[in-house]
């Protein structure tokens, strides 16, 4: 690559901006304390169709807003809508799915190098998950300062950024802030690059997904020695790799979804349709699925963990979610980036063969009870038996011998009779019932 590769380092993108996001687990009480964020508001969508940014976070951009929620019903299926918006933009903080905005437009340093803070957009989904992120967007920076920056931004501690610290820390579960070790990214990058044989627009898709220096797929750059393997990047390539337009391309990893995109990005999509449905419910499934693990192997396994977990896999694990062809396509490979799918598979295989462990010992602790229980039975017929020969044979002497007189010989043999006239047709009914 040598100067080709010096040169497109330091090449400045059209356009470029990276959403990081963390989750974490709310504690009780949180819904109160958002009344103490002033500056948070209903959550409204960042851009619209005409790809403008919404700039005014007022009554007219919410009521767009409203209308662009409601269209994405002819997007997606109305049940996968419904999961991410129960109201359709008419959410309040006591719904079980609620989320909120806070516009920020902060001019942010990071490493001396300038950065605009957009917005703060926090997600609160059930079992107190929140979904935060913040949208970082950079002007005039270079190829390799971009990436420098995505990788000291996604591995920045929480209580290391000011602007957001404040408004999560005080809905935080033990100060848990993010559950990981870092902050996942999604970037989308505009430019009007030329390629050459020798580094590929995967190339550098490869580098800006893995936070490498510009030429670092290739063996150039500033770290030569993380250069993939072939076999490590074609299989990248072959399984994470997102192509169909020739004007982009994107790649989802278990940390970052790049976006490299020629020419201007149609943002309304990939922030709003994308980003703000396909990856922020992914990020929460994904989530879900650790946590549940982490609860089942912590020995936390009840009654109620598996009802919660199959009212999670019936509400929020979508397989088919749109009618159109590209949001599935999306949908499937950041499912697939996130091992969604596998850690779906092996977590309900395990509930379910704990479940069918635990209700085989419930049933040989019942049939252990239930002999035990004949026993007693047993020991209290036989009493029976002993009781009503007894009685029996003092009811028939009393009877014979007439000491009590007539009526009462007569009174006695006749309700006798008409308990065992009852019991028969009883009996014989049932019989008749059961032929029918």
């Amino acid at each position: 690559m040598g100067k080709d590769h010096a040169k497109l380092s330091l090449t400045v993108p059209s356009t470029a901006f990276t959403i990081f996001c963390g989750v974490m687990r709310t504690g009780r009480g949180f819904r109160s304390k958002l009344l103490d964020i002033t500056e948070l508001l209903p959550w409204q969508s960042h851009v619209f169709q005409d790809n403008c940014p919404n700039i005014k976070y007022n009554d007219s951009t919410a009521a767009i807003c409203l209308k662009n929620i409601e269209e994405l019903n002819e997007y997606y299926y109305p049940g996968f809508v419904k999961c991410l918006f129960p109201k359709l933009g008419h959410e309040v903080s006591s719904d079980p799915v609620c989320s909120f905005s806070y516009p920020v437009n902060l001019k942010y340093s990071f490493d001396s190098k300038p950065v605009t803070i957009q917005y703060i957009d926090l997600f609160f989904f059930p079992d107190h998950h929140l979904v935060y992120c913040f949208k970082c967007t950079y002007k005039d920076l270079t190829l390799d300062e971009i990436v420098s920056l995505n990788n000291l931004i996604r591995n920045k501690k929480i209580n290391e950024l000011e602007f957001i610290y404040p408004v999560i820390q005080p809905l935080a579960r033990d100060n848990c802030l993010n559950i990981g070790n870092k902050l996942k990214m999604f970037l989308c990058l505009s430019h009007e690059l030329t390629f050459s044989e020798s580094y590929s627009s995967d190339h550098l898709l490869f580098d800006l997904a893995t936070c490498s220096p510009v030429g670092t797929s290739v063996g150039e750059g500033k770290n030569r020695e993380m250069k993939p393997s072939r076999e490590y990047f074609e299989n990248l390539m072959k399984d994470h790799r997102i192509s169909v337009f020739d004007n982009w391309t994107a790649v989802s990893l278990f940390d970052t979804f790049t976006l490299v995109h020629r020419g201007p990005v149609y943002n309304f999509n990939w922030e709003f349709r994308y980003f703000r449905i396909l990856y922020v419910h992914s990020l929460f499934v994904k989530t879900y699925l650790a946590e549940t693990s982490k609860a089942f192997y912590s020995h936390e396994v009840n009654k109620s963990l598996e009802e919660e977990f199959y009212d999670f896999d019936k509400h929020f694990n979508f397989k088919q979610i749109s009618y159109n062809f590209l949001p599935q396509i999306i949908y499937e490979k950041i499912r697939y980036g996130l091992n969604v799918e596998q850690e779906m598979k092996d977590i309900r295989s395990a509930i379910e063969k704990d479940h069918r462990k635990r209700q085989e010992r419930r049933e040989i602790e019942e049939a252990t009870n239930e002999k035990r229980i004949n026993y007693i039975l047993f020991a209290l017929a036989f009493l029976t038996v002993i009781e009503t020969v007894w009685h029996g044979s003092e009811w028939l002497y009393t009877v014979l011998k007439g000491e009590k007189g007539l009526y009462y010989n007569i009174g006695s043999i006749t309700s006798l009779f008409a308990i065992y006239f009852l019991i028969f047709y009883m009996y014989k009914r049932r019989k008749d019932r059961s032929r029918e």
